[in-house]
């Protein structure tokens, strides 16, 4: 998974399928962040093809985690059955999802 650092920004860029298989690794990158005091994280899901269960736990986890700390997650790029999975489960209403990244990064100054 690719992430960069932009603004104190952690952006995170899962690939393919978020599922069981890179929940852990997401954990551990939340972890990190959190440790050295990047509590800010957009994770960009526009190459995300696959949500699970596990995925979308890790997801809410890493969002209490960083909350707890007093930061915040904020999502872009959904493609349209990851958004549809996102309103089933009314995750929709949980986090912040931005369409594009750089909104997302902006979403940060603007709710300061």
């Amino acid at each position: 998974m690719k992430h960069t650092t932009e603004n104190n920004i952690t952006i995170l860029e899962p690939d393919g399928r978020l599922d069981a298989i890179q929940a852990p690794h997401i954990k551990n990158i939340t972890v990190q962040c959190v440790k050295n005091g990047m509590n800010k994280i957009v994770m960009d899901l526009s190459n995300v093809i696959f949500v699970d269960s596990a995925g979308l736990g890790i997801l809410v986890s890493s969002l209490r985690q960083l909350a707890n700390s007093g930061g915040d997650m904020k999502i872009c790029g959904l493609r349209k059955e990851v958004r549809a999975l996102f309103e089933l489960t009314r995750l929709d209403r949980v986090f912040d999802i931005y369409q594009e990244r750089d909104a997302a990064v902006h979403g940060f100054s603007s709710a300061q």
